[in-house]
């Protein structure tokens, strides 16, 4: 599984189903996608858990508006391959 299916893979888990783990949305904004801020924070710590990473607080804010912005972040900034 690539990291954006686990990423996307996570936050279907955390909204127990509510937002559909489909590759197809990987560049929708979240926030279209039904995720609100405390889902949001609950998938950034299932993220944190299973990849063994910790979100800096300076972490801009566009980093977080898609599962391609946060996969591409993550890559490129924390080395998550």
């Amino acid at each position: 599984m690539n990291l954006k299916d686990t990423l996307n893979s996570l936050l279907s888990d955390v909204t127990e189903g509510a937002v559909a783990a489909d590759p197809a949305h990987h560049g929708k904004p979240l926030n279209e996608r039904g995720v609100d801020s405390v889902t949001l924070l609950r998938f950034l710590v299932a993220v944190e858990d299973a990849l063994g990473i910790e979100w800096a607080t300076d972490t801009p804010r566009e980093v977080f508006r898609s599962i391609d912005s946060v996969a591409d972040y993550l890559q490129d900034a924390v080395g998550v391959a």
